[in-house]
């Protein structure tokens, strides 16, 4: 943003168009900065700068305030969840925040775009790893004396139960969304937590035919009451829509990327400016493509990082993954093994959207994104003898 001499910028890779306007007007000699959008640049500035306290705060806070993060986060998905249920029954009239550009049959709870919304629903789902059963339970006995059979002892002895209902319906929302990013994202989550927890699984079956008939009968009724409304949900014209839109295969996307690549070749190495994809792609922008609509993104985090930024964005974007990564594999046997697991499976939830969307362009999603990389910096003291059980016995 920072003004530079002409005989700079005007020898900078792609400017030669803007030495040409400048020309027409003869303001040859104006001084320009590296971006070619500064305003841009400098609200995208502003939005990274805004997520600094909650990085800081997230590192600063103790254990006690850091297990809240995905808890608060299953409360917004949960509360999320409810308002998509009153939006899809009025048909997204009335009852939409962004009421813009609505799709009826799509749900959208507080976001403007669908794609957004299912990748929240997901990051709720993975959030619910990081909650321990034992000490949520704990968390609703503090402070009180509980009875037998009130509401709150009741919820401490289903905790597990409870988070199986949450998951299931945030998988659900997902699907209702009709985002097809956010479904191979679900997808890629659900494989990964039927992995993570095959012991579990394991030992359920174990101890219902250890129990007798009686228990045996109660696991395969519930078995058939999830089998029969998983084929009820699946024939709602919600989720039909949802599955269907992977049939079409003339997505625009495809001949945006080819356009981008051009874009790319223009601005390397240096790149156009953050914030500026806008102002610099429609030069790139294919005859065969063009409509009514603005391309206002690439529809690829990847791709216009690398208009944008240049070399520097793709290996800015590697070293966040190798910082990430050793993060996850270095707190993998600590205390806070939990929180980190859940806040590096949310990063990579991120890198996959990425590839086919822009959800950190998305505010909510910048601030999430914050919170999960102050989990991921906050040191993990070893786990002692006390947490590996209560781990062990509630895997």
């Amino acid at each position: 943003m920072i003004p530079l001499p002409p005989g700079l910028w005007q020898g900078l890779p792609g400017r030669s168009a803007v030495v040409q306007s400048f020309g027409l007007i003869g303001a040859t000699q104006t001084w320009m900065p590296l971006s070619l959008d500064p305003n841009r640049t400098a609200v995208a500035l502003m939005a990274v700068l805004s997520c600094l306290p909650i990085v800081i705060l997230t590192l600063a806070a103790d254990r006690r305030i850091a297990r809240m993060i995905p808890v608060t986060l299953v409360g917004f998905g949960l509360f999320s969840a409810v308002l998509g249920a009153g939006q899809l029954a009025r048909g997204n009239q009335g009852v939409v925040l962004q009421p813009r550009g609505v799709m009826r049959h799509q749900l959208y709870a507080t976001f403007a775009n669908h794609n957004a919304s299912g990748l929240f629903f997901v990051i709720c789902l993975v959030a619910l790893v990081a909650i321990r059963p034992d000490w949520l339970a704990e968390r609703l006995r503090a402070g009180r004396r509980l009875r037998r059979g009130d509401l709150a002892d009741t919820l401490a002895r289903n905790v597990p139960a409870i988070k199986l209902v949450l998951g299931a319906l945030f998988a659900l929302c997902t699907v209702l969304t009709q985002s097809r990013s956010s479904v191979l994202v679900l997808a890629a989550v659900l494989v990964w937590l039927g992995f993570r927890s095959r012991h579990a699984a394991i030992g359920l079956v174990r101890r219902s035919l250890a129990g007798g008939p009686g228990r045996v009968w109660l696991v395969a009724g519930l078995l058939g009451l999830a089998a029969v409304g998983a084929v009820t949900v699946s024939g709602s014209r919600g989720v039909r829509d949802s599955f269907a839109r992977f049939e079409r295969m003339d997505d625009p996307r495809f001949a945006i990327w080819a356009d981008v690549h051009a874009t790319i070749d223009r601005y390397m190495p240096i790149g156009a400016g953050l914030g500026a994809f806008d102002e610099v792609f429609p030069l790139d922008e294919s005859l065969e493509t063009i409509s009514t609509l603005t391309v206002g993104r690439a529809h690829s985090d990847y791709l216009e990082a690398t208009v944008e930024s240049g070399v520097a964005g793709p290996l800015l974007i590697l070293g966040w993954a190798i910082w990430i990564g050793l993060r996850a594999w270095q707190a993998r046997a600590g205390r806070s093994a939990r929180q980190t697991t859940t806040a590096f499976a949310v990063m990579v939830c991120f890198a996959l959207q990425s590839v086919v969307d822009y959800p950190l362009r998305n505010m909510a999603m910048l601030a999430i994104a914050a919170s999960m990389v102050g989990l991921l910096g906050r040191p993990s003291p070893p786990a002692d003898r006390t947490d590996g059980s209560a781990s062990e016995a509630e895997a």
